[in-house]
């Protein structure tokens, strides 16, 4: 049997927003739930956001890519103007499943509040 991972792929923009923690509400047992609803379940039910998903002491691999969308150039000032998009990959080893247990779904959509992210600070702005 085949073990998938959640494979976490966000954009970082320029600006960020802070939404609720919605842990809660794949905790509910509802019955006759969809197979996606009991999946989300399966994988949030005592996921916690704040924890890195590595076991303590491993490292957390990811991939980040820097794609330039314009770039600006004032003489005057010396200055470059860079609007680039950053995307980040990697895998968190808490969220897997045997895509068999949950009627052959093999992957899913969730909203950025309810993975951990890596950090990752401007420091030049």
């Amino acid at each position: 049997m085949t073990l998938f991972k959640l494979t976490a792929i966000i954009a970082i923009c320029l600006s960020r927003s802070t939404l609720a923690d919605e842990s809660d509400t794949f905790c509910k047992v509802i019955e006759d739930s969809s197979t996606e609803y009991r999946l989300k379940r399966h994988l949030f039910c005592d996921y916690d956001p704040n924890i890195r998903p590595a076991p303590h002491g491993n490292k957390t691999e990811f991939k980040m890519i820097l794609r330039l969308v314009f770039a600006d150039y004032h003489e005057e000032k010396a200055e470059l103007e860079l609007h680039t998009r950053v995307h980040i990959v990697w895998t968190d080893s808490f969220l897997n499943w045997r895509p068999s247990d949950f009627d052959g779904i093999e992957s899913i959509h969730v909203k950025m509040s309810q993975i951990w992210k890596p950090e990752i600070y401007s420091l030049n702005p």
